[in-house]
């Protein structure tokens, strides 16, 4: 695969093209890896097309983004597929705002938590 023998910078630009369009998930894996190590800034990118992966991949980019824009992020994922992005922001030890969207749950009135629709959780 091209991605994988080119250069880092080479490598970003033909991320980024393919993962804008259609991509298989096979290949986000391999993306993902490829990707380790770069900056915040360069994988804005991936915030827009597939934000439950950005945030797996701030774990190993290098420099921060701060609490409000880590939320934005989640709040635009899936519901389906927040759990997989609070174990993921658990990974960023960003445990304040794990506590906090799971407490916004546990007090929800339904008791439902997103992801888990057929499970219901005690208060």
């Amino acid at each position: 695969m091209v991605i994988l023998s080119v250069d880092d910078d080479q490598a970003l630009e033909l991320i980024r093209e393919y993962w804008t369009g259609r991509v298989r998930k096979a290949l986000i894996v391999k993306f993902l890896v490829r990707l380790k190590g770069r900056s915040v800034e360069e994988l804005d990118f991936v915030r827009t097309v597939d934000p439950a992966n950005y945030i797996v991949l701030l774990r190993h980019a290098s420099g921060t983004i701060s609490d409000v824009e880590l939320l934005e992020c989640y709040y635009t994922i899936e519901v389906k597929t927040r759990p997989f992005a609070l174990w993921s922001i658990g990974h960023l030890g960003r445990w304040d705002l794990i506590e906090k969207e799971t407490g916004n749950f546990l007090n929800d009135p339904t008791g439902t938590f997103p992801g888990f629709s057929d499970h219901l959780f005690e208060k």
